[in-house]
């Protein structure tokens, strides 16, 4: 498991209620296209969370490393999947606020 702070609500000034809303969704439905994480209070920051560990990190680091050996075929999966996690997050009203390479995480 990797510790992550989120300071979510403050840089982007999300009310508390709506970060609270977003998490008790998140936590009451699983999908294989979003990573499991745990939420818990910190003494410094308004919330903190543990997420299950990820072999190559983030996307932009997967890239970085394997992106001109890998198949086509992987590619379009590794697409295929962000689209799936997308589509989750939209189905359930929930708008990631920061989405970028980085905040990807690949597993395989």
């Amino acid at each position: 498991m990797k510790r992550k702070y989120c300071k979510t609500n403050k840089k982007f000034k999300v009310s508390n209620d709506v970060f609270r809303i977003h998490r008790e969704t998140l936590k009451n439905k699983e999908n294989p296209f979003i990573g499991k994480y745990y939420w818990y209070k910190a003494d410094n920051y308004d919330d903190s969370l543990l997420m299950e560990y990820y072999s190559y990190k983030s996307l932009d680091q997967f890239k970085s490393l394997y992106w001109s050996t890998i198949s086509l075929n992987t590619k379009i999966f590794i697409l295929y999947q962000t689209a799936q996690g997308l589509k989750f997050l939209k189905d359930n009203n929930i708008a990631h606020l920061d989405l970028k390479p980085g905040n990807i995480l690949v597993k395989f």
